[in-house]
């Protein structure tokens, strides 16, 4: 029985080890890095990118509202309409945002949110030279299902 602690011991510790890997993994760059879209100043802002479905003829428009923060907050940034598969808006850095879409499909509405922080990273170790890069800071509205 005393051979096991050790094990298990070492087990867990293994465990937590992994789990902290693979939730810092969103932020890690490693070699992923592509130094052509490199910064030579840390940015303030960056486009904010909403992926939406657009079907010519089915679904042409989609209203947005933009939060700075979370809905519940009720912090409104923007407002407009998509007319195509992907909206983006010039926003500040290190800051969450939410979206809210609505999709009107027949006589049915549907109402699609996602939110993240748009973020700036420090990623010079990858390449030669001075550069920052834009994580995160894309939001889904994509409806999931084919028939409506």
């Amino acid at each position: 029985m005393t051979i096991l602690k050790p094990i298990i011991f070492k087990s867990m510790l293994l465990l937590v080890v992994i789990i902290a890997i693979s939730v810092s993994c969103d932020e890690y760059l490693g070699g992923t890095v592509d130094c052509s879209e490199c910064m030579e100043w840390e940015p303030d802002s960056a486009d904010l990118i909403i992926d939406l479905t657009y079907r010519v003829g089915e679904i042409d428009t989609v209203p947005l509202i933009i939060y700075n923060g979370s809905i519940e907050e009720d912090s409104i940034e923007w407002v407009d309409t998509a007319y195509g598969e992907e909206f983006r808006l010039y926003v500040a850095l290190d800051r969450y945002y939410s979206v809210k879409a609505e999709y009107t499909i027949g006589d049915k509405k549907i109402i699609a949110i996602d939110g993240d922080k748009i973020l700036a990273k420090h990623v010079s170790e990858s390449c030669e030279y001075e550069c920052w890069v834009i994580t995160r800071g894309i939001l889904n509205v994509e409806l999931k299902y084919e028939d409506f």
